[in-house]
């Protein structure tokens, strides 16, 4: 719900979406929906209870942070092979520590990010610093 919206709309729409829940899952009892939020506190507590399972998936511990770093640094590797170097150098460990409370999105889009700093590294990755680095996980948790 956002705070321009007319409360009125808002509960209409979630009945709607209750309604049309309960409709397909009638029509078709071997359909699985998926969905998921970033805003806990505002889904209805109808939409949960309409539930088999409901999973919360937290923020990534230290170890799961480095990995999705270092898979995105691998992807973009292929492209870029001379990222990869950036991997061994002793500064890379002390930045994983710094992605501590980032979710895993905001973790992938910090390597993107760390990209566009620089109009030369943005036309070739290959040029990609630990310290453009730094500085996109600094940007991305708001310091």
């Amino acid at each position: 719900m956002s705070m321009e919206a007319n409360p009125i709309d808002v509960h209409r729409a979630t009945d709607a979406l209750l309604a049309g829940i309960d409709i397909l899952a009638a029509q078709y009892p071997h359909l699985i929906f998926i969905a998921t939020s970033n805003f806990e506190n505002a889904i209805d507590p109808a939409f949960i209870s309409r539930a088999d399972l409901v999973e919360y998936i937290g923020i990534p511990d230290k170890s799961t942070s480095e990995k999705i770093f270092r898979d995105t640094m691998i992807t973009m590797g292929k492209q870029w092979p001379k990222m990869l170097k950036l991997l061994d150098k002793p500064e890379f460990k002390t930045l994983m520590n710094d992605l501590n409370g980032m979710d895993g999105r905001r973790i992938r889009k910090t390597v993107f990010s760390a990209c566009t700093f620089d109009k030369a590294v943005a036309l070739d990755p290959n040029l990609l610093t630990i310290h453009d680095i730094q500085k996109a996980i600094k940007l991305a948790k708001g310091k």
